[in-house]
């Protein structure tokens, strides 16, 4: 393989993580609104089918067209990498996270404007809830930012793995 090949290769690879940064970014922000969505489509792929079909078993075929679904799903995957990430949180950066996402769902009245309008509701929220335990306690912009890239990161790597299984 020569130079130009292999930049071409790396230049595409470094492409599709940064599209799954990005995926990772918006399923961690609208997981909510994201497995509402993914389970009302399931229920519908499930319930539709044949019905009364002699020598069937509905519940397992139903069970059948769920697990198909899921195993086709992307937004299963990233779902249940989510899941799994925010179960090795610690409850500071749980909370982080409530909050990051109560910003995002507030950034939409256009009070935050720019790449990180989040970051000082996010502090001064984080700082009242841990304050009370910790007087004096501020978390600092690098902090949350590093924090935020970790979550992304780490969701997007489970979600790789989940894929290869």
């Amino acid at each position: 393989m020569n130079d130009r090949a292999r930049q071409l290769e790396a230049k595409k690879m470094a492409e599709r993580i940064q599209q799954d940064h990005q995926k990772a970014e918006h399923y961690l922000l609208w997981y909510h609104k994201e497995y509402k969505a993914y389970q009302e489509a399931r229920k519908i792929f499930v319930t539709r089918g044949r019905y009364g079909c002699a020598g069937r078993d509905p519940t397992g075929d139903a069970a059948e067209r769920g697990i198909f679904f899921d195993m086709k799903s992307e937004a299963f995957s990233w779902l249940r990498a989510v899941d799994l990430m925010e179960q090795e949180l610690p409850n500071e950066k749980y909370l982080f996270l409530t909050l990051r996402r109560e910003a995002e769902l507030q950034k939409s009245n256009g009070f935050s404007r720019g790449r990180h309008g989040w970051m000082l509701r996010v502090q001064r929220k984080l700082a009242e809830v841990i304050g009370k335990d910790h007087p004096n306690y501020w978390p600092g912009e690098r902090t949350l930012r590093s924090w935020w890239k970790d979550m992304v990161i780490r969701t997007a790597d489970i979600q790789t793995r989940l894929q290869k299984k």
